[in-house]
């Protein structure tokens, strides 16, 4: 269970591979808690994971939904027992059909047919000192997941920038547990801080400069390495398979589930929004000193990120995303009482790239990496494209699938 320290040191970049490597497994479903309100932690892992959220409110749905997981799979455990291996030699589980002889299992382990769980969260420390977080047990509660979640397919993977006990929400308890077992320290210039790590002999002051570099400590047995960066992982993160929960534990989480996913669009455009709150409050009517408005208005963020435009014929109170402006705008087709996607896509002057996603999409591509494939662009292009049509209703995503829009839409389109 990494603990990297210090900022800048190479943890996220640690998480990140971490998270590419379990969804590309095909073993595990992958949750990302991010201590960071704003979810600016790791991007690549915002994409990667199954089910991504930030800030308290976000990381408490996600304790909810592993807490019900493991009772789930509490009530699953004894009904399955170990059955033979599989063609390449890993254990299988079975449903018990004679309980006289046969013994419930050891241990749920992860599978193609029953993926584990792993929820992997980065920036620990600012979520164990939260005032809401601490009314709600949050540590606590943590501890119950490690003590018994490894019985049931079900893991933590934590970031911190230190592994003194009030990042950790003063619980030397939950410390142990993480870093027993497979911990990732980086360099960190505090000479005292080896000492909490049982088995950890050498000092992380000794570890080069530059970033990346780590002490990996798996069950005593200590080695140096160091944490690759890359410029892109786009490639990676569009390609891995992924693994969706058996039917019973999915049953379980999707109480806690927002209904979908934000996409890359909507993200980009409530932050751009906070942003602009930010600065209206900011610098509404400030004095040369840059004081803060007395009477600044409340920012209103809750309301749809939408713009009209009128500017252009037969567009007369047509709303579209606001991240797109007139240039963005292509002809109508001509007015109808309800038009099928199909056929806006057809008429809705978008670019040739965007027509050969949908095309690719209409065909049961739902991938980004096998839409990429499909039409022999790239997969940033890919990714721009996709995010356009989901602005103009023809495309939606759900987790990491897209799919072409099965509601009616009857209204505007968008150009390149």
């Amino acid at each position: 269970m990494p603990g990297p320290w210090e900022p800048g040191s190479g943890k996220s970049a640690c998480l990140e591979a971490i998270g590419l490597g379990l969804a590309a497994s095909g073993c595990w479903h992958v949750f990302f808690g991010d201590g960071d309100p704003d979810g600016g932690s790791s991007p690549v892992l915002n994409d990667v994971a199954d089910w991504a959220e930030s800030g308290p409110d976000g990381v408490l749905a996600q304790l909810a939904a592993v807490e019900a997981a493991l009772e789930v799979r509490s009530l699953l455990k004894s009904t399955l027992t170990e059955g033979p291996p599989s063609e390449d030699g890993e254990p299988a589980l079975v449903p018990i059909t004679d309980p006289a002889a046969q013994s419930p299992a050891r241990k749920l382990l992860p599978t193609p047919e029953l993926p584990g769980l792993m929820w992997i969260i980065d920036e620990l420390h600012r979520l164990s000192t939260h005032p809401h977080m601490v009314a709600a047990d949050f540590i606590g509660r943590l501890e119950r997941v490690v003590r018994i979640g490894r019985k049931y397919g079900v893991g933590l993977v934590v970031g911190t920038q230190s592994l003194l006990a009030p990042d950790f929400g003063q619980s030397t308890v939950l410390r142990s547990f993480l870093t027993a077992r497979n911990l990732f320290a980086f360099r960190n210039m505090n000479r005292s801080e080896n000492a909490v790590i049982d088995g950890l002999a050498v000092a992380p002051t000794s570890l080069p400069s530059g970033g990346g570099y780590c002490f990996a400590n798996s069950g005593g047995r200590m080695t140096m390495g160091r944490v690759a960066w890359a410029e892109d992982l786009g490639e990676w993160v569009r390609s891995v398979p992924g693994a969706a929960l058996d039917v019973d534990t999915a049953a379980a989480v999707l109480p806690f589930q927002p209904v979908r996913g934000l996409s890359p669009q909507a993200r980009w455009e409530t932050q751009t929004a906070k942003l602009a709150a930010w600065r209206r409050t900011t610098h509404t009517g400030a004095g040369a000193a840059g004081e803060l408005a007395p009477e600044a208005p409340a920012p209103e963020l809750s309301a749809p990120s939408v713009v009209s435009v009128v500017a252009l014929p037969g567009w007369a109170g047509v709303a579209v995303p606001a991240a797109l402006t007139a240039a963005d705008v292509g002809p109508l087709p001509a007015p109808a009482e309800e038009t099928s996607a199909l056929e806006v896509a057809e008429h809705a002057g978008l670019s040739p790239a965007q027509r050969e996603v949908y095309a690719a999409l209409a065909a049961g591509h739902t991938r980004t990496g096998d839409i990429a494939a499909a039409t022999g662009r790239k997969a940033p292009a890919v990714s721009k494209a996709l995010t356009a049509l989901a602005s103009a209703g023809l495309a939606v995503k759900t987790g990491r699938y897209w799919s072409v829009s099965t509601a009616p839409v009857g209204a505007a389109r968008v150009g390149a």
